[in-house]
């Protein structure tokens, strides 16, 4: 009986040896497939393939359609050397960098510059002074520091039918004229000035406590005090706005400029 026991064990081993084929690891796969040559490539194709990138500048901002194509190129890559792979969605603030412009007046540059995560300019941009700092050292900063500015804290689009009139300083303020650039029927009505504003990206708790507002103030001017039926509506709107303002002035109602 021993015996018979001790050939049925040995004959269960070999069985069980010959029909032995282990699942290789993960950490197989990846020693097999991965050098320095892959790895290379790999970095060479997240830095340098435009389909995988946001801009010519070469940069993935948080949740943007790049950082999304990258994932899926990273995963497929994964897969290609026998890896297991899960994609886990996680919530984040999205910016999207789509494009941004930098012109110097009087010269030939224009360049596409990094931006920062900020809620970007209207669609005119701003005009601002440049100061050249050199290599930016605490020695080229010397005797270069501007002096403080006035800057606008609300950006807004108008709708295509509105043209701006005229823009000035009053205060502290800015106020803004436009005119729509089209004579109303009765009961019709103006498209909207404006759908939305952007408030300007500060510093955290430097305008705690103070209430800010946007005053619009509207003047309807009828076409038989606008000069006649000659010139755009724009021209005589504008012609128009600018007697109102003199005969008003210093009067209740009077326009803001």
């Amino acid at each position: 009986m021993k015996k018979r026991v001790s050939l049925l064990i040995v004959l269960t081993m070999m069985v069980s040896l010959t029909g032995c084929n282990p699942k290789k690891t993960t950490m197989e796969h990846y020693l097999e497939n991965v050098d320095a040559k892959y790895a290379y490539n790999i970095s060479k194709a997240l830095a340098e393939d435009d389909d995988l990138l946001s801009n010519e500048l070469g940069y993935r901002s948080a949740g943007s359609d790049a950082e999304h194509k990258a994932a899926d190129y990273i995963e497929k890559e994964m897969g290609k050397i026998g890896l297991e792979t899960e994609k886990i969605p996680v919530t984040v603030d999205k910016w999207q960098f789509n494009s941004a412009s930098l012109k110097i007046e009087g010269t030939d540059i224009q360049m596409m510059p990094a931006s920062y995560q900020l809620s970007g300019t209207s669609k005119e941009g701003i005009v601002t002074e440049m100061v050249d700092v050199g290599n930016g050292t605490a020695a080229d900063y010397e005797g270069k520091r501007m002096e403080h500015k006035l800057q606008e804290l609300f950006t807004f689009h108008t709708g295509e039918k509105w043209s701006k009139l005229d823009s000035r300083k009053k205060d502290d303020n800015m106020v803004y004229v436009y005119a729509y650039d089209q004579v109303l029927k009765p009961e019709q009505t103006t498209e909207k000035l404006f759908d939305s504003i952007k408030f300007l990206n500060i510093i955290e708790g430097q305008l705690d406590g103070q209430q800010l507002s946007i005053p619009v103030r509207a003047y309807a001017i009828q076409t038989a005090y606008t000069g006649g039926d000659g010139g755009s509506v724009k021209e005589k709107a504008r012609e128009a706005y600018g007697k109102y303002v003199n005969q008003n002035a210093g009067q209740e109602g009077q326009a803001a400029l």
